[in-house]
């Protein structure tokens, strides 16, 4: 009798701790692989600021805003290569209305809205090059790795970025709180992110991507012929 109540308040506290702890698909890291064989648009671009939030209901319930991003194009490595040097935008569902006006000011570096947008930069991206011995400033202009699909978040119709195409990223992680991200960021030669994935130079970069189908990379540069020493 002593150990059936044993194991009926041992099965209790396991239930109770998951009930506090709910296991969440986002928690757990896609494949790396993933990012680049199922996205739709693989680019490195030059974040610019939020251009944009709206309330999709008027509730000012967060589950209902949405924040667009302006992305510079730089590279295209997968999808069409006619956006190098174009604005394309990034819709994310979260943000803080307003957010945008405040977008090229201190106080909106600082405000709350930013610092969830940014907390992977705050807490996680530091780690992963600090650890491969790379000291690198990574901050909220730092070019980055994105990893796109088309959006099909809820659009306001009567805004000026409506008729643009927008994009979102290819998974959203609710859980920052584990050492794994949805792109990588780009420092010299060093580019780093996802779910631990490093590269110590650009080379080795363009190497991952080559066997992937539909990825454009630039080839590698010829070996220089050694000239003759002058006599």
């Amino acid at each position: 009798m002593k150990k059936t109540l044993l194991l009926l308040t041992a099965l209790l506290c396991v239930s109770f701790l998951y009930a506090q702890n709910p296991i969440q698909e986002e928690d757990t890291p896609l494949p790396n692989e993933d990012f680049f064989t199922k996205s739709e648009l693989v680019i490195e671009g030059q974040p610019i600021s939020i251009v944009a939030t709206y309330d999709t209901k008027g509730n000012k319930n967060r589950d209902d805003i949405y924040s667009i991003f302006a992305i510079r194009v730089l590279k295209v490595y997968k999808g069409d290569p006619s956006l190098i040097g174009e604005i394309v935008y990034r819709t994310e569902k979260g943000g803080v209305l307003g957010q945008e006006d405040l977008a090229n000011s201190r106080r909106a570096n600082a405000s709350r809205g930013v610092e969830i947008l940014d907390e992977e930069i705050r807490y996680l991206v530091p780690y992963i090059f600090s650890k491969n011995g790379v000291n690198c400033g990574i901050y909220h202009l730092t070019p980055r790795i994105y990893f796109l699909t088309t959006s099909d978040f809820p659009d306001i119709l009567d805004s000026k970025y409506a008729p643009y195409k927008k994009y979102k990223r290819f998974t959203e992680y609710t859980n920052t709180g584990g050492l794994f991200y949805n792109s990588m960021f780009v420092c010299g030669g060093v580019i780093a992110g996802l779910d631990d994935f490093f590269f110590q130079t650009r080379e080795e970069f363009y190497n991952y991507m080559r066997p992937f189908e539909g990825f454009t990379v630039p080839e590698p540069a010829p070996p220089q012929e050694k000239q003759p020493e002058e006599k």
